[in-house]
């Protein structure tokens, strides 16, 4: 369990609040594959808290990911901004130490998106490709019919 990544369920008791403001190292997210890095470090703020029988994140991650572009096949930076609330009963935090790093890690994953395009989404090769592109003419669309239109 990296230290980095605990919250001290017993310091959050009589309302008090774990402040969360660290830069990691992206090799946590354990990521091995050939066309997805992070080489950038991973921006993590936010604040931990006890509302009743719950454990409450509130998390804003900063970071980019390289991936490839859909038209041109090269590496950019893709930027990964992640604000998000996470709750848990306390009930079923087994150990007093609560580790987020997994958490961290979906969120982060979950941002990456399956197709992105360099150039903030207008790729300079586009151009080139736009021959082999089917174009969508209101002839060749099929008819559309709304079968509930007239009830």
């Amino acid at each position: 369990m990296n230290e980095q990544f605990k919250i001290y369920i017993d310091r959050l008791k009589n309302g008090h609040t774990e402040k969360i403001q660290v830069e990691v190292d992206s090799s946590f997210l354990n990521i091995e594959e050939k066309e997805l890095s992070f080489p950038e470090t991973v921006g993590i703020r936010g604040e931990a808290y006890l509302a009743e029988d719950h454990l409450v994140l509130h998390i804003k991650i900063k970071t980019r990911s390289k991936i490839p572009c859909v038209i041109c096949n090269e590496s950019f930076f893709y930027p990964i901004d992640v604000d998000f609330y996470h709750t848990m009963p306390v009930g079923e935090i087994v150990n007093p130490i609560f580790d987020y790093s997994t958490i961290l890690r979906e969120s982060i994953l979950l941002e990456i998106p399956p197709f992105a395009e360099c150039h903030e989404g207008s790729c300079p090769e586009r151009e080139t490709i736009s021959k082999y592109l089917k174009k969508e003419t209101p002839a060749d669309s099929p008819d559309i019919q709304f079968p509930f239109s007239g009830l």
